[in-house]
Order: C-alpha cells, then structure tokens, then sequence
C-alpha cells in the first residue's frame, strides 16, 4: 500500500495549483480510500485518470472517517489544496456513526451537535487517547463512552448500530439532523473557498443484493431498505447541493456479479470501476461551470 507524504492514499500534490489545473478533493471514509484493493483501482484514482492530465484529483478518504471528521478533515488540510470541487462520497453508516463518541467502542472521535441556537457545536476534543497497553484503562472508558453514546442515539438504535438508519422512527425520532446540517456546512466551507460540491451516496450491500436488514427481535416491517435515499435525495436537492444516488445504477449492474467483496462488504475492482463511471459527466459538468 502507498501512502503519500502528507499521509494520504493519493498522488503527491503540492498545495499550490497548477496553472490551468482544476482541482477535486475527495472526502469519505474506507470506500474513497479504496479499502481491499489497489490505489488505482480506487474511484478516486480512477475518476482522476479519466478526467485528464487538466484535473488533479486529491483523495482525503479515511478508514472509519464519518461526516465530521471528514468537515475537520476539509477544513484542516482539504481547503489548501484549492480544490474547485469537493466530493463527499457518503457511506449510510455515516449517520449512524456521526451521532457517536467512540468508534467500535474503542476509539474516541470527535463529533458535532446542535446547541440550543441551532448550530453546530464541536465536542469531543481533544479526543481521548487510545490505551491499548491498559486493558482496565480501556475497558472503562469503553463502558462510559458506550453509555455516552446509549444516552444520544437511544437504546434502540444503540442496539441496531448503523441497521437503525433503515428503521422507520430513526428519521421520524430526528436521527438524521446532525447529517444534513454537517453536510450543509461541507457545502459552506466548499463555497466559501470557492469550490462546488457534490454528494455522492454510496448504498449499502444489503440494499444491492436484497438480503436485507436481519436483527434479534425486529422484525422486517421495521424498515425500509430505500429511505435513507430518499431522504438524502430531498434533502440535498432542498439545499442546492448536486447529488448521484449509486442505488438504482449499482441495482442495475448486479445481476449474476458481485460488485462488492463478500468477505467485508466493501467494493471489489467492478464497483470502483461502476461508481467512478456513474458521476465522472456530473464531476466534468460541475468542474465547467465553475
């Protein structure tokens, strides 16, 4: 595996542009960071090769990066790069894990909530240091931050972990309000360097393969495997935000292949292939404009 020197899965880039290049930064999590296959086979690289020699392509996807670390991420180190797009490839367990503290119960992460005038307040920070030597130290901060997160999500949703962004009182209960308004200010920050933005929502395999959401005592009527589309969709055409819904295409190409490994559920080599394809015209189309 390469890494960059800025730590990055990604070309080595200075900050400053080239003159004439335009610029795409790429935020997300394991699956823009191309996580079980190689550096180019991961859409970022990919979609970098067919925009052209004028297009540099940043890749800041992160394993296990939700939608708030991924705005520090942007605002720390995306911005000085002078990207004239920002995609946020948006993997649905990401509005389960930004109402979260501790990561698998075992790393803390900083996270956002909304204070009493509506905005979003960082809490969180510093962010606790793993003691992997101190299996006491450990275990208890596991419990406190797990009884943390019980009190925020709720017992419910603690219990179905990321499952519950399919249950249907998940949005009804409010669930999905830090999301959008992190994804709102992604869009701010991202304008007000003077770059668009895109969001891009990447489904789930449970949703491609019809296998659907099984959990201890919930029963299926529970859920609905197309909400969180849905409401995404809405949501960011509601914002101005473009976005590419991957659910019908991904659907679509899945007959009698596998698009993602079966071992962990992350994309294999056909479904980096099938996502950069699917918004490489909407990334040239916004790249024109702006």
């Amino acid at each position: 595996m390469k890494i960059n020197a800025r730590g990055l899965r990604s070309k080595e880039y200075e900050y400053d542009k080239r003159v004439g290049a335009k610029r795409v930064v790429v935020l997300g999590d394991s699956y823009a960071f191309g996580y079980g296959v190689a550096q180019e086979v991961a859409f970022p690289s990919q979609l970098d090769s067919m925009l052209g020699q004028d297009v540099e392509v940043i890749n800041l996807g992160t394993s296990g990066y939700s939608t708030d670390q991924q705005l520090l991420f942007l605002r720390r180190e995306g911005v000085k790069y002078h990207p004239d797009l920002v995609i946020v490839a948006f993997y649905l367990n990401d509005a389960y894990d930004n109402l979260i503290a501790y990561y698998n119960e075992w790393y803390g992460k900083p996270r956002f909530v909304v204070g009493r005038d509506g905005a979003l307040q960082l809490v969180g920070v510093p962010v606790p240091r793993f003691e992997g030597s101190s299996y006491l130290v450990s275990f208890v901060r596991r419990r406190w931050y797990a009884l943390r997160d019980l009190v925020n999500v709720g017992s419910k949703f603690k219990r179905l972990e990321w499952f519950s962004i399919f249950d249907r009182s998940f949005a009804e209960e409010g669930r999905w309000d830090v999301t959008e308004r992190l994804l709102v200010e992604i869009d701010r920050v991202s304008r007000s360097h003077g770059a668009g933005m895109v969001l891009v929502v990447i489904p789930v395999v449970e949703q491609i393969y019809a296998r659907g959401v099984r959990h201890p005592g919930i029963t299926p009527e529970d859920f609905d495997l197309d909400a969180p589309q849905q409401r995404l969709v809405r949501f960011a055409q509601g914002a101005g935000i473009e976005v590419v819904d991957l659910l019908p295409l991904l659907r679509e190409h899945a007959e009698g292949r596998w698009l993602y490994f079966k071992a962990d559920n992350h994309w294999n080599e056909r479904g980096h292939r099938l996502a950069a394809e699917a918004f490489v015209e909407v990334v040239e189309k916004l790249l024109h404009e702006g």
